[in-house]
Protein backbone atom coordinates (compact mmCIF):
# COMPACT_ATOMS: atom_id res chain seq x y z
CA UNK A 1 0.00 0.00 0.00
CA UNK A 2 1.24 3.29 -1.23
CA UNK A 3 -0.12 6.38 1.09
CA UNK A 4 0.03 9.95 -0.58
CA UNK A 5 0.09 12.91 1.86
CA UNK A 6 -1.67 15.72 -0.20
CA UNK A 7 -0.46 18.37 1.86
CA UNK A 8 -1.92 21.51 -0.54
CA UNK A 9 -3.87 19.77 -2.87
CA UNK A 10 -5.96 22.12 -5.47
CA UNK A 11 -8.73 22.06 -8.02
CA UNK A 12 -6.57 21.92 -11.30
CA UNK A 13 -7.46 23.65 -14.62
CA UNK A 14 -5.95 23.53 -18.19
CA UNK A 15 -7.72 26.20 -20.63
CA UNK A 16 -7.24 26.19 -24.18
CA UNK A 17 -7.24 29.03 -26.02
CA UNK A 18 -6.23 30.02 -29.86
CA UNK A 19 -3.47 32.43 -28.84
CA UNK A 20 -2.52 34.43 -25.73
CA UNK A 21 -2.78 38.02 -25.42
CA UNK A 22 -1.90 40.24 -22.24
CA UNK A 23 -4.47 42.75 -21.47
CA UNK A 24 -7.26 41.37 -23.63
CA UNK A 25 -10.73 39.31 -23.34
CA UNK A 26 -10.24 35.22 -23.98
CA UNK A 27 -12.84 33.10 -24.14
CA UNK A 28 -11.43 29.46 -24.05
CA UNK A 29 -12.51 27.05 -26.50
CA UNK A 30 -11.62 24.32 -23.93
CA UNK A 31 -11.06 23.59 -20.49
CA UNK A 32 -10.54 20.38 -18.48
CA UNK A 33 -10.38 20.53 -14.68
CA UNK A 34 -9.25 17.90 -12.46
CA UNK A 35 -8.88 16.92 -8.57
CA UNK A 36 -5.05 18.35 -8.74
CA UNK A 37 -2.17 19.59 -6.74
CA UNK A 38 1.36 16.91 -6.30
CA UNK A 39 -0.02 14.83 -4.07
CA UNK A 40 -3.65 14.27 -5.78
CA UNK A 41 -1.64 13.89 -9.03
CA UNK A 42 0.96 11.13 -7.72
CA UNK A 43 -2.18 9.25 -6.40
CA UNK A 44 -4.22 9.52 -9.29
CA UNK A 45 -1.24 7.61 -11.60
CA UNK A 46 -0.53 5.32 -9.27
CA UNK A 47 -4.23 3.83 -9.21
CA UNK A 48 -4.00 3.85 -13.22
CA UNK A 49 -1.16 2.35 -13.23
CA UNK A 50 -2.73 -0.45 -11.05
CA UNK A 51 -0.86 0.54 -7.64
CA UNK A 52 -2.53 -0.23 -3.82
CA UNK A 53 -3.12 3.69 -2.93
CA UNK A 54 -4.83 6.00 -0.16
CA UNK A 55 -4.58 9.81 0.15
CA UNK A 56 -4.80 12.04 3.17
CA UNK A 57 -5.74 15.18 2.42
CA UNK A 58 -6.49 18.96 3.53
CA UNK A 59 -9.60 20.43 2.03
CA UNK A 60 -11.53 24.01 2.44
CA UNK A 61 -14.56 25.38 1.49
CA UNK A 62 -16.74 24.90 -1.97
CA UNK A 63 -13.48 23.91 -3.98
CA UNK A 64 -12.44 21.29 -1.64
CA UNK A 65 -16.33 19.68 -1.38
CA UNK A 66 -16.02 19.19 -5.33
CA UNK A 67 -12.17 18.07 -4.81
CA UNK A 68 -13.17 15.52 -2.32
CA UNK A 69 -16.49 14.35 -4.42
CA UNK A 70 -13.85 14.11 -7.73
CA UNK A 71 -11.40 11.98 -6.05
CA UNK A 72 -14.34 9.33 -4.97
CA UNK A 73 -15.87 9.35 -8.20
CA UNK A 74 -11.98 8.16 -9.30
CA UNK A 75 -12.27 5.34 -6.73
CA UNK A 76 -9.47 6.19 -5.06
CA UNK A 77 -9.58 5.82 -0.94
CA UNK A 78 -9.30 9.11 0.45
CA UNK A 79 -9.49 10.87 4.42
CA UNK A 80 -9.95 14.49 4.76
CA UNK A 81 -8.75 17.07 7.35
CA UNK A 82 -11.35 20.12 6.59
CA UNK A 83 -9.87 23.27 7.51
CA UNK A 84 -11.33 26.79 6.99
CA UNK A 85 -11.02 28.54 4.16
CA UNK A 86 -11.11 27.29 0.60
CA UNK A 87 -8.97 25.16 -1.31
CA UNK A 88 -6.83 26.71 -3.89
CA UNK A 89 -7.61 26.56 -8.10
CA UNK A 90 -4.45 26.54 -10.05
CA UNK A 91 -4.64 27.14 -13.74
CA UNK A 92 -2.53 26.78 -16.47
CA UNK A 93 -3.43 27.89 -20.92
CA UNK A 94 -2.39 26.23 -23.35
CA UNK A 95 -2.38 28.23 -27.23
CA UNK A 96 -3.58 26.59 -30.36
CA UNK A 97 -1.18 29.11 -31.80
CA UNK A 98 2.78 29.13 -31.87
CA UNK A 99 5.10 26.39 -29.28
CA UNK A 100 5.45 28.58 -26.15
CA UNK A 101 5.11 26.96 -23.07
CA UNK A 102 2.19 26.89 -20.72
CA UNK A 103 1.17 30.25 -18.57
CA UNK A 104 0.20 28.98 -15.49
CA UNK A 105 -1.23 30.57 -12.33
CA UNK A 106 -0.66 28.68 -9.14
CA UNK A 107 -2.32 29.93 -5.93
CA UNK A 108 -1.29 29.22 -2.18
CA UNK A 109 -3.34 27.28 -0.69
CA UNK A 110 -5.52 28.28 2.69
CA UNK A 111 -3.57 28.99 5.46
CA UNK A 112 -3.72 26.06 8.14
CA UNK A 113 -3.68 26.49 12.03
CA UNK A 114 -1.63 24.31 14.35
CA UNK A 115 -4.50 22.56 15.76
CA UNK A 116 -5.55 21.72 12.00
CA UNK A 117 -2.17 20.47 11.36
CA UNK A 118 -2.18 18.55 13.91
CA UNK A 119 -5.17 16.97 13.15
CA UNK A 120 -3.90 16.35 9.91
CA UNK A 121 -0.51 14.85 10.93
CA UNK A 122 -2.46 12.02 13.59
CA UNK A 123 -4.27 11.21 10.23
CA UNK A 124 -1.46 10.61 7.98
CA UNK A 125 0.53 8.45 11.07
CA UNK A 126 -2.87 6.23 11.54
CA UNK A 127 -3.13 5.82 7.30
CA UNK A 128 0.89 5.33 7.38
CA UNK A 129 1.55 3.13 10.00
CA UNK A 130 2.20 -0.18 8.20
CA UNK A 131 2.08 0.45 4.60
CA UNK A 132 5.21 0.14 2.47
CA UNK A 133 5.18 3.73 1.04
CA UNK A 134 4.62 7.32 2.24
CA UNK A 135 4.75 9.48 0.08
CA UNK A 136 5.11 13.48 0.81
CA UNK A 137 4.25 15.66 -2.70
CA UNK A 138 3.53 19.13 -3.16
CA UNK A 139 4.42 22.62 -1.49
CA UNK A 140 3.29 22.77 2.04
CA UNK A 141 0.42 25.10 2.77
CA UNK A 142 1.11 28.61 4.77
CA UNK A 143 1.58 28.13 8.35
CA UNK A 144 3.43 24.73 7.79
CA UNK A 145 7.23 24.44 7.77
CA UNK A 146 9.75 22.39 8.85
CA UNK A 147 8.46 21.33 12.00
CA UNK A 148 5.41 20.12 10.44
CA UNK A 149 7.41 18.18 7.10
CA UNK A 150 9.61 16.29 10.15
CA UNK A 151 6.38 15.46 11.80
CA UNK A 152 5.05 13.72 8.60
CA UNK A 153 8.16 11.77 8.38
CA UNK A 154 8.08 10.02 11.19
CA UNK A 155 4.86 8.88 10.10
CA UNK A 156 5.80 5.10 10.31
CA UNK A 157 5.50 3.69 7.23
CA UNK A 158 8.40 1.09 5.92
CA UNK A 159 10.05 3.72 3.09
CA UNK A 160 9.31 8.07 2.75
CA UNK A 161 9.54 9.35 -0.45
CA UNK A 162 9.53 13.30 -0.78
CA UNK A 163 8.40 15.54 -3.39
CA UNK A 164 8.61 18.88 -1.50
CA UNK A 165 10.62 22.01 -2.49
CA UNK A 166 11.72 25.58 -0.66
CA UNK A 167 13.22 25.84 3.04
CA UNK A 168 10.85 23.51 4.83
CA UNK A 169 12.72 20.50 2.53
CA UNK A 170 16.26 22.21 3.09
CA UNK A 171 16.00 22.09 7.18
CA UNK A 172 13.16 19.08 8.19
CA UNK A 173 15.00 15.94 9.85
CA UNK A 174 13.50 12.31 9.43
CA UNK A 175 14.31 9.68 7.08
CA UNK A 176 13.84 9.99 3.40
CA UNK A 177 13.99 6.93 1.82
CA UNK A 178 13.60 8.69 -1.92
CA UNK A 179 13.71 12.39 -2.59
CA UNK A 180 12.83 13.70 -5.96
CA UNK A 181 12.64 16.70 -7.32
CA UNK A 182 13.34 18.91 -10.40
CA UNK A 183 15.97 20.29 -11.73
CA UNK A 184 14.96 24.05 -10.75
CA UNK A 185 14.27 23.02 -6.87
CA UNK A 186 17.20 21.34 -6.62
CA UNK A 187 19.75 24.11 -7.64
CA UNK A 188 18.02 26.33 -5.31
CA UNK A 189 18.33 23.64 -2.56
CA UNK A 190 21.86 22.56 -3.51
CA UNK A 191 23.32 24.19 -6.51
CA UNK A 192 24.84 27.03 -5.15
CA UNK A 193 27.07 24.94 -2.46
CA UNK A 194 27.59 22.27 -4.96
CA UNK A 195 29.16 24.42 -7.58
CA UNK A 196 26.22 23.31 -10.68
CA UNK A 197 23.16 24.75 -12.25
CA UNK A 198 19.85 23.17 -13.41
CA UNK A 199 21.36 22.40 -16.87
CA UNK A 200 23.44 19.81 -15.20
CA UNK A 201 21.14 16.90 -14.14
CA UNK A 202 23.52 14.75 -12.85
CA UNK A 203 25.89 16.93 -11.13
CA UNK A 204 22.28 17.77 -9.80
CA UNK A 205 21.58 14.22 -8.82
CA UNK A 206 24.33 13.58 -7.00
CA UNK A 207 24.84 16.89 -4.74
CA UNK A 208 21.04 15.82 -3.94
CA UNK A 209 22.17 12.04 -2.85
CA UNK A 210 25.05 13.53 -0.99
CA UNK A 211 23.09 15.82 0.35
CA UNK A 212 21.49 13.24 2.73
CA UNK A 213 23.78 10.32 2.04
CA UNK A 214 23.45 6.89 3.99
CA UNK A 215 20.86 4.53 1.56
CA UNK A 216 18.83 8.02 0.30
CA UNK A 217 17.62 7.36 -3.61
CA UNK A 218 17.77 10.78 -5.06
CA UNK A 219 16.38 11.75 -8.48
CA UNK A 220 16.04 14.99 -10.64
CA UNK A 221 13.75 15.45 -13.41
CA UNK A 222 14.64 18.09 -15.79
CA UNK A 223 11.56 17.74 -18.20
CA UNK A 224 12.46 17.04 -21.99
CA UNK A 225 15.77 16.08 -20.68
CA UNK A 226 15.22 12.81 -18.85
CA UNK A 227 15.58 12.38 -15.39
CA UNK A 228 18.67 10.78 -13.40
CA UNK A 229 18.37 8.16 -10.54
CA UNK A 230 21.47 8.10 -7.73
CA UNK A 231 21.55 4.93 -5.65
CA UNK A 232 24.19 4.56 -3.14
CA UNK A 233 27.48 2.43 -4.20
CA UNK A 234 26.20 2.62 -8.18
CA UNK A 235 26.43 4.68 -10.51
CA UNK A 236 23.63 7.40 -11.65
CA UNK A 237 21.66 6.61 -14.23
CA UNK A 238 20.29 8.71 -17.08
CA UNK A 239 16.75 7.91 -18.35
CA UNK A 240 15.18 9.74 -21.34
CA UNK A 241 12.43 9.05 -23.55
CA UNK A 242 12.00 10.47 -27.77
CA UNK A 243 9.03 11.68 -27.01
CA UNK A 244 7.28 15.14 -26.28
CA UNK A 245 4.06 15.99 -24.99
CA UNK A 246 2.25 20.02 -25.02
CA UNK A 247 0.92 19.34 -21.58
CA UNK A 248 3.91 18.80 -18.87
CA UNK A 249 1.92 19.88 -15.73
CA UNK A 250 1.92 16.66 -13.36
CA UNK A 251 4.73 15.32 -15.34
CA UNK A 252 7.34 15.13 -12.09
CA UNK A 253 4.24 13.78 -10.34
CA UNK A 254 3.44 11.14 -13.04
CA UNK A 255 7.24 10.60 -12.77
CA UNK A 256 7.07 9.73 -8.93
CA UNK A 257 3.94 7.82 -9.19
CA UNK A 258 5.64 4.99 -11.65
CA UNK A 259 8.66 4.93 -9.53
CA UNK A 260 6.75 3.63 -6.62
CA UNK A 261 4.58 1.81 -8.38
CA UNK A 262 7.33 -0.19 -9.56
CA UNK A 263 8.92 -0.07 -6.44
CA UNK A 264 6.05 -1.83 -4.47
CA UNK A 265 5.76 -4.65 -6.92
CA UNK A 266 9.50 -5.57 -6.04
CA UNK A 267 10.91 -3.66 -9.40
CA UNK A 268 14.48 -2.99 -9.91
CA UNK A 269 15.52 0.68 -9.23
CA UNK A 270 16.37 0.11 -13.28
CA UNK A 271 12.65 -0.91 -14.36
CA UNK A 272 11.51 1.63 -11.82
CA UNK A 273 13.38 4.18 -13.73
CA UNK A 274 11.87 2.99 -16.90
CA UNK A 275 7.91 3.01 -15.66
CA UNK A 276 8.35 6.60 -13.96
CA UNK A 277 10.09 7.83 -17.56
CA UNK A 278 7.38 6.25 -19.58
CA UNK A 279 4.80 8.03 -17.33
CA UNK A 280 6.24 11.55 -17.12
CA UNK A 281 5.86 11.24 -20.89
CA UNK A 282 2.12 10.08 -21.18
CA UNK A 283 1.09 12.35 -18.95
CA UNK A 284 2.69 15.81 -21.12
CA UNK A 285 0.73 13.87 -24.20
CA UNK A 286 -3.10 14.72 -22.60
CA UNK A 287 -4.44 17.65 -21.30
CA UNK A 288 -5.07 17.82 -17.26
CA UNK A 289 -2.86 17.30 -15.03
CA UNK A 290 -2.11 13.25 -14.12
CA UNK A 291 -4.37 11.67 -16.73
CA UNK A 292 -3.09 9.29 -18.74
CA UNK A 293 -3.43 5.31 -18.96
CA UNK A 294 -1.67 2.83 -18.28
CA UNK A 295 -1.90 1.21 -21.64
CA UNK A 296 0.24 3.98 -23.43
CA UNK A 297 2.54 3.88 -20.53
CA UNK A 298 3.42 0.26 -21.16
CA UNK A 299 3.58 1.57 -25.06
CA UNK A 300 6.22 4.11 -24.21
CA UNK A 301 8.37 1.50 -21.76
CA UNK A 302 10.31 -0.03 -24.66
CA UNK A 303 11.34 3.59 -25.75
CA UNK A 304 13.22 4.94 -23.04
CA UNK A 305 16.72 5.12 -23.39
CA UNK A 306 18.89 4.80 -20.66
CA UNK A 307 22.51 4.92 -19.80
CA UNK A 308 25.13 5.23 -16.89
CA UNK A 309 26.44 8.18 -16.22
CA UNK A 310 30.35 8.45 -15.86
CA UNK A 311 32.24 10.75 -13.12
Amino acid sequence: MITVAAVNPSVDRLLRVRRLRPGTIHRPHDQVSVPGGKGLNVARVALALGADVQVVGIAAGANGRWLAGAVERLGLPAQWVWASGETRTCTSVAEDDGDRDLTEFYEPGPPVPAQTWREYAELVHGAARGTSWLAVSGSLPPGAGAPELSDLLAAGAARTAVDVSGAPLATATGAVDLVKLNAAETADLVGDRAGVDERDLPGLCRALRDRWGGETVAVVTGGRQGAVLSVVDRRPVWARVPVTGSYPVGSGDAFLAGLLTARESESSWEDALRLATAAAAANAEVPGAGVLTARRVRELVPLVEMEEVRP
